[in-house]
């Protein structure tokens, strides 16, 4: 069984995931999503969570980077899609929206950025 993963943001917020720099997959280190029912006895799901882990070298994550090809689009509530494809068939497992952007700071270790969103 193969499986791969894909990642997009609408960074242009116009409800489509093809735009230019909106599949971020290559840039992600890691994915850890939360959501639903926590136990088999809940009555109401949680608010699902997602939080990125993406490489940053390049500081295209940087809000602040005026010369980076997002700047300006980096902002809270850009849509975010991931899915899964195994065999062939791809399943969306999470679609949300951004809450936070968090850029690594300093000029030393890895340029990391995380972003956390909510569905």
């Amino acid at each position: 069984m193969t499986s791969t993963r894909q990642v997009y943001i609408d960074w242009n917020n116009d409800g489509l995931f093809t735009g230019t720099n909106e599949d971020i997959t290559a840039y992600v280190k890691t994915v850890e999503i939360q959501g639903g029912r926590q136990t088999p006895f809940d009555f109401i799901g949680q608010i699902g969570t997602c939080k990125l882990s993406l490489k940053n070298a390049d500081k295209r994550f940087s809000p602040l980077n005026s010369s980076g090809p997002l700047y300006g689009n980096l902002l809270p509530l850009r849509p975010v899609y991931v899915t899964i494809t195994v065999n062939g068939t791809v399943y969306p497992v999470f679609r949300g929206y951004i809450k936070t952007i968090t850029p690594a700071s300093g000029v030393l270790g890895d340029r990391d950025c995380a972003i956390e969103c909510f569905d």
